[in-house]
């Protein structure tokens, strides 16, 4: 069984990529308490190590807004400080946690050759009856797993299908009163989000941590992109200010696309954009 096979069961693989994925959510409830340890994710630990290793990766989320720690803070003020922010009812969120242990950074390369994605981590801890983030939606389709205690979500509509990493998350406040389904997760629990749609999650007495996984996929746009910079950087005709000084400059344009038709040429392209793509860190 793959590690998406795993986080998916029991819903199929065939099932999931022909129902849900880029389309719809998914709320997967847990048989196999194990589940919620496939990410190593307790949290003193993780704000420790982030503190140490990675300090302009932890954040806060207070009162809708996202705070960042000083940035002369030493480690160790550091850790005190998401502590103090955390018991005053902010959520703490720590970027990139899969380059602080082996076994999630593992865990995240197997899942993104399924995916063929690159996949990143981000834990998020919110103390009892809080709310981290007002209604919003993402802008990369993402895993929510949970880890530790609960917390309840809403999954409303689409605001944007399908967005880029350009394009803005935040969403009116009219969609928080549209329709909307509810799920409440407890360890173990899985919930897919599509990017674009709106959703918002909330704790009661309980606290919670999860982690989403953010499914970085290399698109269409990315491909051309990818080809157009090669083009650009290898053609001399392609740094030229003015069409006016190539006789044809569409039969040069088909020309270059007639190339994409060389399997190795597509290879090499599509190589490119998912290097392009994954190794911009967001």
């Amino acid at each position: 069984m793959t590690e998406l096979e795993a986080l998916l069961h029991p819903i199929s693989l065939d099932r999931f990529q022909n129902e849900y994925f880029e389309r719809s959510s998914l709320f997967i409830r847990c048989e196999d308490i194990a589940k919620a340890s496939l990410v190593d994710t307790p949290m003193s630990g993780m704000v420790r190590a982030t503190a140490c290793a990675q300090p302009m990766r932890l954040r806060v989320n207070k009162a809708g807004s996202v705070v960042s720690p000083p940035r002369h803070f030493h480690s160790d003020r550091l850790e005190r400080w998401a502590h103090n922010e955390y018991a005053s009812g902010a959520t703490l969120v720590l970027n990139y946690i899969e380059g602080l242990s082996s076994r999630s950074r593992e865990f995240a390369a197997r899942l993104g050759k399924c995916l063929d994605a690159r996949i990143t981590f981000t834990l998020f801890a919110t103390p009892g009856h809080s709310q981290g983030f007002s209604p919003h939606f993402d802008t990369l389709d993402v895993f929510v797993l949970q880890t530790e205690g609960s917390k309840s979500w809403c999954v409303g509509p689409s605001a944007l299908k399908l967005p880029t990493l350009r394009q803005g998350y935040l969403v009116d406040e009219k969609f928080g009163e549209l329709p909307h389904q509810q799920f409440l997760l407890s360890p173990g629990d899985v919930l897919y989000i599509p990017r674009g749609t709106v959703h918002w999650a909330t704790t009661s007495d309980q606290h919670s941590v999860h982690v989403t996984m953010d499914i970085d996929t290399a698109t269409h746009l990315d491909l051309l992109k990818a080809a157009l910079g090669s083009f650009h950087q290898n053609a001399e005709w392609g740094r030229r200010h003015r069409l006016a000084l190539i006789d044809d400059p569409w039969e040069k344009v088909r020309s270059l696309l007639e190339c994409l038709n060389d399997k190795d040429d597509q290879q090499r392209l599509l190589d490119l954009a998912r290097r392009e793509k994954w190794e911009r860190e967001r």
